[in-house]
């Protein structure tokens, strides 16, 4: 509640002032418009997606604190927290195809995202899988000595993690919703269900373990679900 309701006040606040921000313009007309309308469309299908794919990054960590202790927590929320800085390339990388594609260069677009994620990818990940002490050592050497392989298994993640974000803006360039919510329901569920499984028997490094293995079957369904025709797919 403490982060939905500042947002949601925020949203009915421009609501109410945007008519007079933007002379003419009207809610009730927006919604009869026909762009108004496909856009609406667009956000409501879109919206079961989305929330699906963006829940286990928030919903994780905060798992992972019941899972491993506070003690053991520490050095994987380090660990987690310097991946997601890495896992945002793609991520922005997918908002920008999504912004500039169309479902007839949907597939093409995508293409040459996945070698600008990869370009920009492969030296960090390549770092930081080699030295990972070279992040690590900043927060004590108790950090170097436990979370090494943990941040080692969440960088490889990122190679998978970045195939499931581009394929996620393909099916949503190409409107194919359906398969969008299924792809981001499966990966929801393996990337909170095994990390935690794992976790309870192997602690940190089985929840990063676990994460890594969850995102590079989500990656193999992606791969499954973009590669087929977008005629008659939905």
């Amino acid at each position: 509640l403490a982060v939905t309701l500042p947002a949601l006040v925020t949203a009915l606040g421009v609501l109410v002032v945007l008519g007079r921000l933007v002379p003419g313009y009207s809610i009730v007309r927006a919604g009869l418009d026909p762009a108004g309308r496909e856009l609406a469309s667009f956000a409501w299908r879109n919206y079961p997606g989305s929330l699906l794919s963006g829940a286990p990054q928030f919903a994780l960590p905060l798992l992972a604190v019941n899972v491993l202790g506070p003690f053991r927590n520490a050095y994987f929320y380090v660990a987690w927290s310097m991946a997601q800085i890495v896992y945002l390339v793609p991520a922005v990388i997918s908002n920008i195809s999504l912004s500039q594609g169309t479902a007839a260069s949907a597939g093409a677009l995508a293409a040459r995202s996945r070698r600008l994620a990869f370009a920009l990818l492969a030296p960090i990940v390549a770092v930081a899988v080699a030295v990972p002490s070279l992040f690590l050592r900043w927060y004590g050497g108790s950090y170097v000595d436990q979370a090494t392989t943990l941040l080692r298994l969440l960088m490889l993640a990122a190679v998978p993690w970045a195939l499931v974000i581009l394929a996620q803006s393909r099916l949503r360039t190409e409107h194919r919703f359906t398969a969008l919510t299924g792809l981001s329901a499966a990966f929801c569920g393996l990337s909170l269900g095994l990390p935690v499984g794992f976790g309870a028997v192997w602690y940190g490094t089985g929840m990063a373990a676990g994460w890594l293995v969850a995102v590079s079957v989500a990656a193999v369904c992606a791969y499954g679900f973009s590669s087929r025709s977008s005629f008659g797919v939905v």
